[in-house]
């Protein structure tokens, strides 16, 4: 059976818990990022899709997600100018999974209404944000 895996403990932590020299570890420079691609793997890669089935009050959003080998989370953020606003879940993509597309269904769109979204995608290396993309309700 093998152990449980803990998180490693961040500064944050160790100044919680009142370990002497927190400070300290804080002002310690980053890993290079070498190296945490050696121990987390390589950061998903998106590509934002053209919106389809776009409606009076919905639209379809769609991105092509590949995982590079780790559990993947992908949502969408949409809104009216690319601050977006709002944030849409889509799923997981596995490990396993090469290329996929991720497609959610969002409602609530005011007709002739300029939309901006993206698809976001997040796995152990870090997140990684897809290109801009726009569409009008009809």
């Amino acid at each position: 059976m093998t152990p449980p895996r803990r998180a490693p403990l961040t500064t944050l932590a160790l100044a919680a818990a009142g370990v002497a020299g927190a400070a300290v570890l804080a002002a310690a420079p980053a890993p290079p990022a070498d190296a945490a691609r050696a121990q987390y793997g390589a950061k998903a890669d998106v590509q934002t899709l053209a919106a389809t089935r776009v409606q009076r009050r919905a639209a379809t959003l769609n991105a092509l997600v590949g995982p590079n080998g780790q559990r993947a989370v992908v949502r969408f953020q949409i809104g009216p100018s690319r601050r977006y606003g709002r944030t849409v879940a889509a799923g997981a993509v596995g490990a396993r999974v090469p290329f996929t597309r991720v497609a959610v269904r969002v409602a609530g769109l005011r007709r002739g209404k300029l939309y901006h979204f993206r698809a976001v995608v997040t796995n152990r290396a870090g997140t990684v944000r897809g290109r801009d993309r726009t569409f009008r309700a009809r």
